[in-house]
């Protein structure tokens, strides 16, 4: 049980320091590696990495795949960077709601949007425009999400999420 431990240590070690020299091919298999096997420091570097978008054209999906992991295992830093991608969509719903628009653009390349608009379509496909109510729903349902992370990540002590609740919630 200890190698197991001490491997998926050693791997993340190696893609670290391969990740810091910018051999960024080199890093992610090790980093991968240690990821899959649940250690949280690597699935926070990888969430870096797409959210960087270091040598790919990926979307944000892969980014906040790897944040959630890392933040259900209780990590204050993925907390807090979770929250910051998800605060990102609510900003953009509450654009829209202000200004009365009824379209979200190119919602399909938000997962969090996707994940907000899921919960009222109940599984159908994502749709290009809803109405006032919808957006309200999707909008609360982010807003909550980025509340709940950041609370967790206070709780820890983290002061940058300390300073992004105040920014949205203490105003």
């Amino acid at each position: 049980m200890f190698g197991f431990l001490n491997k998926k240590k050693r791997e993340y070690e190696k893609g670290y320091k391969l990740y810091t020299e910018k051999k960024y091919s080199e890093a992610i298999p090790h980093l991968e590696y240690s990821a899959n096997k649940g250690y949280d420091k690597a699935q926070i570097l990888l969430g870096d990495y797409y959210d960087k978008n270091l040598d790919l054209d990926e979307d944000s999906s892969k980014t906040v795949a790897w944040y959630k992991k890392a933040a259900k295992q209780g990590n204050a830093e993925a907390q807090y960077k979770l929250a910051v991608k998800y605060s990102m969509s609510w900003d953009i719903l509450g654009l829209c709601l202000y200004h009365n628009q009824q379209t979200v653009e190119d919602i399909e390349c938000d997962c969090c949007l996707v994940e907000a608009f899921s919960s009222i379509d109940k599984g159908s496909s994502i749709k290009k425009s809803y109405n006032r109510q919808e957006m309200e729903i999707a909008y609360d349902k982010l807003e909550a999400i980025v509340k709940n992370l950041l609370t967790l990540a206070m709780k820890q002590g983290h002061k940058e999420a300390k300073e992004e609740y105040d920014k949205y919630f203490n105003q």
